[in-house]
């Protein structure tokens, strides 16, 4: 054995907040030796350990044997006791991070099936341990988690003191993980994978490893695991923007559109755009683009069998769907929705028996056949989607679908990965991280391909030099890991309620999309509550309450855990319409793990955003009114110390110091409170003062009164598309056009913060009240649009959608006004309408009004659609959509009895949803 060299690496450097999170590889003679806060442990060298699968897990010894050090990283040969193997550790130091790469070469003609480990020393004293899933105090016994459904890559335990977190690289693929804490006679602490090593053949695996200051217990070590790779929590880089949004944790909102005559709102996309927000947000459409003779591999293929009996496939024709399709798409294009491709990996079971019969997944430990929901009229059953003849012509057939459709994205249906494949079926011995289960058979699970289709997705680009987006479908429970870090766009398939069956993985599945949004594919319109409650016995007033009280958790839980409700959940509620645009903001900035609140007790909160785009939620999802005084962690927050508003624009008392800011809060019974970042101060400042954050569309300002005396800089917030005005002290200028000032010494008073639109050059009220609409005993006139002559395309969709802007409206109104508002493409100013500038100076983007003329102009095309957009935006707040609710009637009681209790209750008629606010 060779000398061990002497030598000091910093593996985890000061970044941390503390010397607690200070994990270290130094010398302790001739051997290494961590150091945590102080402490010391074991050698690095010895976290790694083998068992031999093939033999009730015998542990197999390994001796450190070559030692090399490059530019702080260690590189160990190890020497087994089984002389078929041959195992290197690389530990890489990367920030406070330490990377534990691990390489197995099989030495022999037999089959290796391997369980990796690494472990750790524990901690001495009260351990808290997070196996990825729950949380487990003061823990006395050994416990262990082992498989891949439901937890996190990465597990932790920790004092009050500090944390050490151990996990699976985000990039990895496995088929099995397990973690577990033994405080009995092993005392470690430990994270592993199943490895199946072919014969005369290669793998590797990579850990992940970090000591953490638990100041928010395991939020922590998820935050920490978050920031080694950050490129894994948010969409991907370069796809299209309306899916990853003008900031880099921006995601989009999900809208459904479905494909059917029972989906109104598919041929109309005007209800997402709505949804989509104020300012110019945007939705992504997720629509089942697939039928008949469009996504069945191959012309030859497009004839179900001849005793498959389906009224939908001997109806369908393919030649009338793709006109259908194509109309659809334009609809899409014309409402700046980011359409997708949707995608289900399940086929007809007896087409894929006589087509690909050798890949179905037949294992009997999978879920193989499911309902008749993917081709109407047949049994489905899954297939195996990754290294065989169906895989390989999906995959192909996805790039044809990218270039032809120029679509946006993929979305996969139901991809929880729930199914098996087992040697010797043909594409499980080409998967990545094969496992073995405790029968000693080799075996693949179906998500695994799933993630390699996400990879391929992601490779993948559309016409307009895009890469292609990937919505991840979750169908009620969560999907295997890897799936979520690999989605752009988390898609739940399950309603509200049924998200409390499942808490620990809904977690799971927040942490594993990071700044991401998760979406509700069905959420309360899907709801059952008719078949288990008795209301018959209900009088109208408690149906009524029942749903008030539904609502208003729903909307706590989305601003909680970051959820985006369905489109047609607002249509009729002025809750969820007053709501939309601060939902949409809040998404957008990035949920955040750590909440960085205390003082908030058992209520619900979270926090989205950084430094001045911090937004935090706390809501009383109790019966009882509640006052409290949250205390903000401005350390998390940024580099300096921050001043709260609240966002409904109430006056907020703040209180800084230590770096820490509490403002006292009233909130009533499933109250929501919303409070956003005003300004920045110096760290470490000492005030109290109150501040307040206003503005509309066009123009805003920000109050912040300092009772105690301030000096020094201040940075104020502004929004999107917005210039500074100035900065007053005590109604003196003291800055003017910048976000930031100087107080002088010893300042006290107001300081007041103004900025103006960009873009709007009238206000929200003069815009809103532009009569491009008007009555008059009984008669309608609409004013003409006009547009430039031989427009190009998205100026004709922006002059169209401004055109059916009012149609729509009043149709959802159910007030059916024949509104026509007569579209002229000349380019000539009117003497009173609308007009549409798409060829102004460079530079130009601006909606005004010149006397009688409502003027968009735009130096392009696409620029003077996003303009459009903006106009529609501060319309919808006049302008809310209260119509028809799609299916949100399965919500209510179907027993026929209750149907005049549902009348008296005001809680719907049919399809109506009427009188319920």
């Amino acid at each position: 054995m060779k000398k061990l060299l002497i030598f000091s690496v910093i593996l985890f450097s000061a970044m941390t907040l503390s010397a607690a999170g200070d994990l270290r590889i130094s010398p302790a003679g001739k051997k290494f030796q961590y150091t945590i806060g102080g402490k010391k442990f074991g050698s690095p060298l010895d976290t790694l350990q083998i068992f031999n699968g093939k033999k009730k897990h015998a542990r197999i010894a390994l001796t450190p044997d070559e030692i090399s050090v490059k530019n702080g990283v260690v590189t160990v040969n190890y020497t087994a006791s089984d002389p078929k193997m041959a195992v290197k550790a690389v530990f890489t130091p990367d920030r406070k991070y330490l990377r534990t790469d691990v390489y197995v070469d099989n030495l022999s003609d037999d089959e290796l099936h391997l369980l990796i480990h690494q472990a750790f020393p524990l901690p001495s004293g009260k351990i808290e341990y997070w196996n990825g899933s729950r949380a487990y105090k003061n823990l006395r016994r050994d416990m262990e988690n082992k498989g891949l459904h439901g937890i996190f890559p990465a597990s932790c335990v920790y004092t009050k003191d500090y944390g050490i977190a151990s996990g699976l690289s985000p990039e990895e693929i496995v088929n099995y993980m397990e973690n577990g804490c033994l405080v009995k006679k092993e005392k470690k602490f430990f994270t592993g994978m199943r490895m199946v090593v072919s014969k005369a053949q290669k793998n590797e695996i990579s850990f992940v490893s970090f000591a953490f200051d638990p100041d928010y217990r395991y939020f922590n070590a998820v935050a920490d695991y978050q920031n080694y790779k950050p490129e894994f929590f948010r969409p991907a880089d370069n796809i299209d923007p309306r899916i990853s949004g003008t900031a880099e944790t921006t995601a989009g909102v999900f809208y459904y559109g479905g494909f059917g005559k029972r989906d109104p709102y598919f041929f109309n996309p005007e209800p997402a755009r709505r949804q989509s927000g104020s300012l110019g947000s945007w939705a992504w459409g997720y629509a089942p683009f697939a039928g008949t003779g469009d996504w069945l591999i191959k012309p030859e293929q497009f004839k179900y069998p001849d005793d498959f009996n389906s009224p939908r496939a001997k109806n369908n024709n393919p030649v009338e769907y793709i006109k259908k399709r194509e109309a659809a798409i334009d609809n899409f294009r014309k409402a700046d929705i980011a359409y997708m491709f949707y995608l289900i990996t399940w086929a007809d079971k007896k087409f894929a028996e006589k087509h690909f019969p050798e890949c179905m997944l037949t294992d009997k430990r999978s879920t193989n056949v499911a309902s008749n929901w993917v081709l109407s009229g047949g049994t489905d059953i899954r297939m195996l989607v990754y290294g065989n003849r169906f895989a390989d012509m999906t995959l192909s057939d996805m790039t044809k679908i990218s270039q032809t459709l120029n679509i946006a994205g993929f979305g996969y249906d139901c991809a929880a990965g729930v199914g098996w494949a087992a040697s010797p079926m043909p594409g499980v011995d080409k998967h990545p991280g094969r496992a073995y289960d405790d029968n000693g058979k080799v075996y693949v699970r179906e998500a695994v391909g799933y993630a390699l289709m996400m990879d391929h997705t992601h490779s993948l680009k559309n016409k307009d030099g895009y890469r292609l987006g990937v919505s991840g479908g979750i169908a009620g429970r969560m999907s295997i890991y890897f799936n979520a870090f690999r989605s752009d766009n988390g898609l739940t398939d399950a309603t509200f309620s049924e998200t409390f069956t499942a808490v620990d993985e809904q977690d799971v599945m927040r942490f594993m999309l990071g700044n991401k949004p998760h979406n509700f594919c069905v959420g309360l319109d899907h709801e059952k509550h008719g078949n288990t409650l008795p209301w018959q016995s209900y009088t109208p007033q408690k149906i009524k309450d029942f749903y008030d009280s539904l609502r208003d958790m729903m909307m706590l839980f989305c601003f909680h855990r970051a959820f985006y409700y369905k489109v047609s959940e607002n249509w009729g509620c002025e809750k969820f319409v007053y709501y939309q645009p601060i939902i949409t903001e809040t998404l957008r900035a990035g949920y955040q793990t750590v909440p960085a609140l205390r003082n908030v007790a058992k209520l619900w909160h979270s926090r989205y955003g950084k430094g001045l785009n911090t937004i935090y939620f706390i809501g009383n999802q109790t019966k009882n009114e509640k006052k409290l005084t949250p205390v903000t962690d401005n350390k998390y927050i940024g580099d300096n110390d921050y001043i709260f508003a609240a966002m409904d624009g109430n006056m907020l008392n703040n209180s800084v110091d230590k770096r820490m800011t509490s403002f006292p809060v009233t909130l009533k019974k499933r109250g929501i409170g919303l409070y956003r970042t005003v300004a920045e101060i110096s760290a470490g400042s000492k005030v109290d003062a109150d501040a307040s954050f206003t503005f509309d569309a066009v123009q805003g300002k920000a109050k912040v009164t300092f009772k105690t005396p301030y000096s020094g800089k201040i940075t104020f917030r502004m929004p999107e598309l917005s210039a500074p005005v100035a900065i007053k002290l005590n109604g003196k200028v003291i800055a003017a056009n910048s976000t930031s000032a100087v107080l002088p010494a010893g300042s006290t008073g107001d300081v007041e913060f103004t900025w103006k639109s960009t873009v709007f050059k009238a206000s929200e009220k003069e815009l809103q009240e532009f009569p491009l609409v008007t009555f008059n005993n009984g008669k309608v006139s609409a004013l003409p649009i006009v547009i430039p002559a031989d427009p190009a395309e998205f100026t004709r969709y922006a002059g169209e959608r401004l055109a059916q802007y009012f149609p729509y409206y009043y149709r959802e109104k159910e007030d059916r006004r024949d509104i026509t508002h007569e579209l002229i493409a000349s380019g000539k100013a009117p003497e009173k309408g609308v007009l549409m500038i798409d060829n102004a100076p460079k530079g130009t983007f601006e909606i005004r009004i010149d006397g009688n003329v409502l003027v968009l102009a735009a130096d392009s095309p696409n620029a003077l659609f996003k303009l459009n957009n903006l106009l529609s935006a501060v319309l919808d707040k006049k302008y809310w959509v209260f119509g028809t609710i799609g299916d949100m009637h399965s919500t209510l009681p179907t027993d026929k009895s209750t149907r005049d209790i549902r009348k008296k209750g005001g809680v719907g008629a049919g399809d109506k949803w009427t009188g319920i606010e």
